[in-house]
């Protein structure tokens, strides 16, 4: 039989408790306050905190806040991993939003990037394709952001020839 230490199983049972006691106060706080006014609303509320003092203070015997801060710190740590784990890719689809929104940059518009210059053929959210004399150039779209781009046209070409024909 494995062993199990106490304190775990205590500290377990404890925030089971304070789970329903939170439950219970909160539909109890709700229907009391519904009903009262004035003076004996307040005095329900000094008691209300009192009595979150005691389940507090009963927490902190039993050691559950222990277990919760690191529970929440442990949280707050595994998101800051994540959020610098997806943030080039949160940087590609805010750009890629922003390249979509840019009336300037748009399919067929010939552009040089990086010194590499070719025509812009699909965009999607976190990259963008372009045809140039080195065959296909798939560059983040993030790069739009961080380096300087040069619009060689400033509309596709089968949108000009589109204006052009609807103005005769």
């Amino acid at each position: 039989m494995a062993y199990v230490d106490l304190r775990y199983l205590y500290t377990v049972a404890s925030m089971a408790v304070l789970v329903v006691l939170v439950y219970l106060v909160s539909g109890t706080m709700r229907r009391r306050l519904s009903g009262l006014q004035g003076y004996g609303r307040l005095v329900y509320l000094v008691v209300l905190a009192m009595t979150v003092g005691l389940v507090a203070s009963l927490a902190y015997a039993w050691g559950i806040l222990q277990v919760f801060l690191g529970s929440l710190a442990a949280a707050g740590a595994l998101g800051v991993v994540v959020m610098f784990g997806i943030l080039p890719l949160m940087t590609d689809i805010i750009s890629g939003v922003l390249i979509h929104l840019d009336r300037d940059i748009n399919v067929g518009v010939d552009v040089e990037i990086d010194g590499k210059r070719g025509i812009i053929q699909e965009i999607s959210l976190t990259r963008t394709k372009m045809a140039s004399t080195d065959g296909l150039v798939i560059f983040p779209n993030r790069r739009f952001r961080e380096t300087a781009v040069i619009v060689r046209t400033a509309t596709p070409a089968r949108h000009r020839a589109g204006d052009l024909a609807n103005r005769a």
